[in-house]
């Protein structure tokens, strides 16, 4: 009696362990604070969209623990693509760590691969956006060239007298008020214990940041996260500000909402 009282100790402690650690993980993901370094008055050209995590999502458990980050398909070099940054088809990867002390197999979308024990493994990357045409209100994915494709391109103004959103200017989303909203899981098992698991996981844009395109001397060096100096701290994606463009038609288009 001793020892079942003892061990189901260990695994009660374990589990609430576990636990901390993944609030504190969703905590600190959800406190980060976007800075805009640099100039302002102007219109935005690009928005920086940082994503939060979503209530009751699970990044850490007992077994095996998840980095989520978003990064752009590889694309075809062109006149039209930014060389050192682009946004099209940004992807959710996911880096998986191995806690226990026998292999793990995982499956991620169309993403499947072994990791060994105490180790990590990066996983092949999966559309945020499935397809082309509108994603909600005001977010519309375009195949904007061939090998650009799915750009996301926002529609903020409901008229041409509406405010710019301008270099600067934050745009901040609860999880409830969020039109911007993904679902993630991973499925694993272990070769002990061939029962397979699930790992889910929620995210939402929470804060929209407005940019430029970070011009430079030389086009294949701009970058519009140049002005977010602590980008590298958070998951997110840029996508483009079609207010200022010729391609809004105020009749038909959808809106994306402002707080």
């Amino acid at each position: 009696m001793r020892k079942f009282t003892f061990a189901l100790f260990v695994l009660l402690f374990i589990g609430n362990n576990c636990y901390s650690q993944n609030q504190e993980l969703i905590d600190s993901i959800n406190g980060y604070v976007p800075e805009y370094v640099g100039q302002t008055g102007q219109a935005a050209t690009r928005v920086f969209c940082v994503l939060g995590i979503g209530e009751g999502s699970e990044l850490i458990n007992d077994d095996i623990e998840l980095s989520v980050t978003v990064k752009p398909a590889k694309q075809e070099k062109s006149s039209m693509v930014n060389t050192k940054f682009s946004y099209a088809d940004p992807q959710f990867v996911l880096t998986v760590k191995n806690k226990t002390a026998d292999t793990v197999n995982v499956a991620f979308g169309q993403s499947v691969a072994s990791v060994a024990p105490k180790s990590s493994e990066t996983l092949d990357g999966q559309s945020l956006f499935a397809e082309t045409g509108w994603f909600c209100d005001g977010l519309k994915i375009v195949d904007y060239a061939t090998n650009i494709p799915k750009l996301p391109c926002f529609y903020f103004k409901k008229s041409k007298s509406d405010t710019e959103l301008e270099f600067g200017n934050v745009l901040n989303y609860s999880e409830s008020s969020s039109p911007v909203q993904f679902n993630i899981s991973l499925s694993y098992s272990t070769n002990k214990t061939p029962e397979t698991k699930t790992m889910k996981a929620s995210l939402f844009v929470k804060n929209i940041i407005g940019i430029g395109q970070g011009w430079s001397e030389s086009y294949n060096n701009c970058d519009p996260r140049a002005n977010i100096p602590t980008h590298v701290n958070c998951i997110y994606f840029v996508g483009r500000n079609m207010d200022r463009t010729s391609y809004v038609n105020y009749k038909t288009a959808k809106f994306f909402p402002r707080p």
